[in-house]
């Protein structure tokens, strides 16, 4: 079988070819003749995406260069007539040069188009077979209509955006008129929208503008305070070292800069340093808004303000969950004797406490034998050992005394 395909376009061509060839048909020749094609420019693009499809898909190609724009100008009939005229010139042509170059069969890729009249077409090419003596091969190419467009996407050809002839193209300029007055009136209606959301004229809840500049910088002034407030209670505090239980890392005096934000997102680690309040109350956020406002670095700097005698600062030894036990080479976390190269090395320190013994009290004693840091509670020691008034006194600290971590 030699079949002679008809192409109207490239990117109908493309699926045809390929249906063709499932169907077994691999003599396959292209026939480009579609002289009714407006305006000439059009007529070569569609010309030239043919040959790109039959190069694509490896067939001849027979390119008739005929081109008409007058009889379908004089043609007296509308619509459908107008259409079977084109259908029946093109598909006769095709019809008449399978007969006269040895094809045995032809169809027309007229036959995917679901835009155009499918019967009609069947109609003329059975009507053209059995005048010109060769066999219409007739197969319903529509389902491949759309995979063929996409191939033609894939391969960056050529899509054109109407039918062909001068009628369709002048349908497609009104189209376009038609879409961009749309586009325009969209514009123009956004434009108004925006104009319309513009802000008017400020309606302020209090008219007299001294007051409401009053108002404002009070606001202003109130939302500052909060802030430093917060900042100062949670964020960056200053305290101030009092005597010599911290010797070797602080000195008496010193000032120190310690967080609450450490311990907001976490929990006390071993070797922190950390300030407290020694006292053991329930401490609250009221509690801390008071001491804040008492002690911070505007008060330092301004006024003679001491720093309160009721916070410690100690290093942590043990956490919650912890074993503590101490004995008189040293402390013990968990059973392992941790190495503390920040203990005063002026003096020997002494364990428990110089004077004293491990079975002196009862506290001692626990400590002496090993005993479990509680839940949210650090057990905390001076650098200074021989001088410290820490846990070995005092007991397991609530870590909700903790007023923050040390900055070293």
């Amino acid at each position: 079988m030699k079949l002679l395909l008809h192409i109207c376009c490239g990117p109908c061509s493309l699926k045809v070819i390929d249906m063709l060839q499932e169907d077994g048909l691999y003599n396959i020749q292209g026939y480009f003749f579609n002289p009714n094609i407006h305006p000439h420019e059009e007529f070569e693009r569609r010309q030239q995406s043919t040959s790109q499809a039959c190069a694509f898909k490896g067939i001849v190609l027979h390119i008739s260069d005929a081109y008409d724009i007058e009889s379908w100008q004089n043609f007296e009939g509308e619509g459908a007539l107008r259409c079977e005229m084109c259908y029946r010139r093109r598909i006769e042509a095709t019809a008449k040069y399978a007969a006269e170059n040895g094809f045995t069969h032809f169809t027309t890729t007229l036959l995917v188009s679901p835009y155009q009249n499918h019967e009609l077409i069947i109609e003329i090419c059975n009507e053209m077979a059995e005048k010109y003596g060769v066999e219409f091969y007739y197969k319903d190419f529509r389902p491949g209509f759309r995979e063929g467009q996409q191939q033609a996407r894939d391969i960056g050809m050529y899509r054109q955006k109407y039918c062909g002839c001068i009628i369709s193209f002048g349908e497609y300029q009104e189209r376009l008129a038609i879409k961009k007055a749309k586009k325009e009136a969209m514009a123009l209606a956004q434009a108004e929208a925006e104009d319309k959301k513009k802000k008017p004229e400020k309606k302020y809840l209090i008219k007299n503008k001294v007051v409401r500049e009053l108002v404002s910088w009070t606001v202003t002034i109130l939302a500052a305070f909060v802030i430093a407030l917060i900042i100062n209670t949670y964020v960056f505090r200053i305290s101030q070292v009092d005597g010599i239980s911290m010797r070797q890392t602080y000195q008496g005096g010193e000032r120190v800069y310690m967080s609450r934000i450490p311990y907001i997102f976490g929990n006390p680690k071993h070797g922190d340093i950390v300030v407290f309040d020694s006292s053991m109350i329930d401490r609250n956020f009221f509690t801390d808004v008071k001491e804040s406002l008492k002690y911070n670095v505007i008060t330092y700097s301004l006024f003679d303000v001491a720093p309160p005698k009721k916070y410690y600062i100690k290093r942590v030894i043990a956490v919650e969950g912890d074993v503590i036990r101490i004995t008189n080479e040293g402390v013990y976390v968990n059973d392992v004797l941790i190495e503390e190269n920040y203990v005063n090395n002026s003096e020997t320190p002494a364990y428990p406490m110089p004077g004293m013994s491990f079975d002196s009290n009862q506290w001692l004693t626990s400590l002496n034998e090993g005993i479990v840091v509680p839940e949210d509670h650090v057990f905390v020691m001076g650098d200074n050992r021989n001088h410290s008034t820490d846990s070995r006194a005092l007991g397991f600290v609530p870590e909700n005394d903790i007023l923050g971590k040390v900055f070293e």
